[in-house]
């Protein structure tokens, strides 16, 4: 027997690829999972520790395509991208850059959810990776 047969499973903390392709397109939509997939394919890496990381590029493309708040991150921690807190932590980070607002959207019971939207409406119009790559250098100024 090789060692490969005989060694332990090991989980990894981050999902495949595949699985967040497919989970983003069932539960958020095929634009959305589109320009995310754009933006991670035309990177040599997503840095966690860098700039701009999955999560910012996660809420970057939900706010393009005025997903809400909610919607993005219950995804990504059903998904293990990042958990809720995480997601809420960078929006906060990127609303106070300038990069995302939000807009009260009123629900039946409870607290109204939060559409995300572009703070410049005029990136709406540029491919999801000419997006990211305008507020990665505004966050690195």
């Amino acid at each position: 027997m090789s060692v490969w047969e005989n060694s332990d499973e090991f989980s990894f903390r981050t999902p495949p690829l595949s699985e967040v392709e497919e989970s983003l397109e069932e539960n958020i939509g095929s634009e959305t999972k589109e320009d995310f997939m754009a933006v991670i394919e035309n990177r040599d890496e997503i840095r966690s520790s860098g700039d701009i990381n999955e999560v910012s590029v996660s809420l970057v493309i939900a706010a393009k395509n005025n997903i809400l708040l909610y919607d993005i991150s219950k995804w990504g921690e059903d998904t293990g991208v990042a958990s809720k807190a995480t997601f809420s932590r960078t929006k906060t980070q990127l609303e106070d850059l300038g990069v995302i607002d939000t807009e009260k959207v009123p629900i039946d019971v409870g607290r109204p959810r939060l559409r995300l939207k572009l703070a410049d409406e005029s990136m709406t119009d540029m491919s999801a990776d000419e997006m990211v790559e305008e507020i990665e250098q505004k966050i690195s100024a």
